[in-house]
């Protein structure tokens, strides 16, 4: 998926105007300042020459997708030079363009331009809690939450809490695609979790010893290491599958998920999961994950699951997850529900139950929020 960014310009204003239908929305993508329900050509032309402005404080821009349509608008504002920051804001996605993964190049597009062009440290934002799409998009980009605002801002007759969220430079850098014998490898970011699709040589690694495992992942391997069903039958199918399939099966098979290190304890490896493959024609893929018993009722899975649902549904060609569980785990059951999955009926496999869930029945960004309280 890739999006180009383009400066705001007169051109996007009508476009903008259709967006903003209500109130509450202007507010969702605005901020309680600087904007009045309705928007209008009058506001935006004045907002447009600060953006323009060489002494100004804010950059803003169209984002342009693959076909050379409007995808959304993303800004950084608050632009301070004296101590490199930012803030990331003014985010969203154009109704036809929601539900196909063009939130996450945005955010990472607009990350490079303030990392790489104007030399800042740190970007931070704010988001209203009940926006968990933006807030999985955020989550997914590198940035991780700092706060909560309770009852931060009141529309109408709600009182709206806000998430502040900030990534810096080096995390940054983090986030973005390594390189491995000259094969990407893939990055997810969670609260506590750094997920990393498998490579030829992360699985060859794996199955040669932990201690090379640990080498290349510069993380502890745990005694007992694979969890679950993820046995060596398992991780000598994926390796075949990622010799058969290079570069464009990774990420679709083998996940590591790696427990970020602290000051008293160094990273370690703490769960598996994935995919059983890419996209099939329908857009369904098959997601499965396990976490080693010791890191177990400590809410890693359900981070492991969401990371993976982000990296799916960000391919535009995934239309659905299955998972499958058994009958008697009900823990497994709990992470899935949680995850927005829903139990639709029995597995292939006696006492196994099959769970789905779609792009429709994850929440839309920057959707309308007159129903959150």
């Amino acid at each position: 998926m890739k999006i180009a960014l383009r400066p705001f310009a007169e051109s996007d204003f009508s476009r903008l105007i259709e967006w903003i239908r209500t109130p509450e929305l202007l507010v969702q993508w605005a901020g309680p300042t600087q904007f009045t329900f309705p928007l209008t050509t009058g506001q935006l032309t004045g907002y447009l020459e600060e953006s323009r402005s060489d002494r100004g404080n804010r950059r803003a821009y169209a984002a342009i997708d693959e076909n050379g349509d409007v995808a959304g608008h993303i800004e950084l504002g608050a632009i301070d030079h004296v101590n490199q920051s930012a803030t990331l804001c003014r985010v969203f996605v154009a109704p036809q363009a929601r539900r196909k993964g063009y939130c996450l190049p945005m955010v990472k597009e607009i990350l490079r331009i303030g990392f790489e062009e104007l030399n800042l440290r740190r970007v931070d934002l704010r988001v209203y809690s009940f926006n968990e799409a933006a807030i999985r998009c955020y989550k997914g980009a590198g940035f991780r939450e700092e706060g909560l605002l309770k009852k931060a801002q009141k529309v109408g007759e709600q009182y709206w809490d806000t998430v502040l969220m900030a990534i810096l430079h080096e995390e940054w850098n983090r986030a973005e695609t390594d390189k491995t014998c000259g094969l990407p490898i893939q990055k997810r970011l969670t609260d506590r979790l750094v997920l990393l699709a498998a490579t030829i040589d992360l699985a060859r690694a794996e199955l040669e010893s932990p201690q090379r495992l640990a080498s290349m992942l510069n993380a502890q391997v745990p005694d007992g290491w694979p969890p679950g069903e993820y046995d060596r039958a398992a991780q000598e199918l994926f390796l075949g599958r990622l010799e058969a399939g290079g570069a464009g099966a990774i990420g679709w098979h083998s996940w590591y998920a790696v427990l970020r290190g602290t000051s008293e304890m160094p990273p370690v490896l703490v769960g598996a999961g994935g995919f059983h493959g890419p996209p099939d024609e329908a857009g369904v893929v098959e997601i499965g994950y396990s976490v080693m018993p010791a890191w177990q009722g400590q809410g890693l899975a359900g981070e492991m699951v969401d990371g993976l649902v982000d990296y799916a549904f960000a391919d535009h060609r995934v239309h659905r997850i299955v998972a499958h569980t058994t009958t008697e785990n009900a823990a497994s059951c709990k992470v899935l529900e949680c995850a927005g999955f829903r139990q639709v009926g029995p597995g292939e496999e006696p006492g196994s139950l099959r769970f789905e869930t779609s792009r429709t029945r994850q929440t839309p960004f920057l959707d309308d929020a007159k129903a959150k309280s």
